[in-house]
């Protein structure tokens, strides 16, 4: 084999070699980017709560323009899942409190009333529930029990409603946080 040819292979194999690395290298990056960005796991003493938007437990309102249910039932999700990590039955409740801290933060003017607001949600499998964000009491949204060492999965959808006669303001916000609370 000459001189030559041997630098080529040592020069190529070099090459492949910072190629692949490269590859790999960003690959591991961009899953653990998206990976950390998509999921917080929020632990409640026995379980965990994983929320999978970027927002991770906020849930924000910026435009209030009045849809159908059809509408709202299509719009932005919030999801999250609940797994139950212990060997007993446990009992939770899910939330929706308003967010006083991003309201200062974004300097809101208008808040959307809650008369305005329609939430659903629904377990995996199951039908969509719809209320009014202001027929909640103590704003819960739902308790329920969970088997032990398994998971439940919630998508949460928020909207104004058009068929309210109040009169919101189109610079009215709306910032929530959806908590899930261990009941003992």
């Amino acid at each position: 084999m000459n001189k030559y040819l041997l630098k080529h292979y040592i020069k190529s194999g070099a090459i492949i070699c910072f190629i692949l690395l490269f590859a790999i290298i960003s690959t591991w990056l961009i899953y653990n980017k998206f990976n950390n960005e998509n999921s917080t796991v929020d632990p409640v003493d026995s379980f965990e709560v994983t929320f999978h938007e970027k927002t991770k437990d906020k849930i924000t309102l910026t435009k209030a323009n009045p849809v159908s249910d059809a509408i709202g039932l299509a719009s932005n999700a919030y999801t999250i899942t609940i797994t139950n990590n212990t060997d007993q039955l446990q009992k939770y409740q899910i939330r929706i409190l308003d967010d006083e801290i991003e309201y200062q933060n974004d300097a809101c003017l208008y808040k959307i009333p809650k008369e305005s607001l329609k939430i659903a949600y629904h377990k995996d499998g199951e039908r969509n529930e719809i209320k009014h964000l202001s027929e909640l009491m103590n704003n819960v949204l739902t308790t329920e029990d969970i088997m032990p060492l398994s998971k439940v999965k919630y998508t949460i959808r928020l909207w104004v409603d058009n068929d309210n006669n109040l009169n919101i303001d189109k610079d009215s916000h709306y910032h929530g946080l959806i908590k899930v609370e261990e009941i003992n």
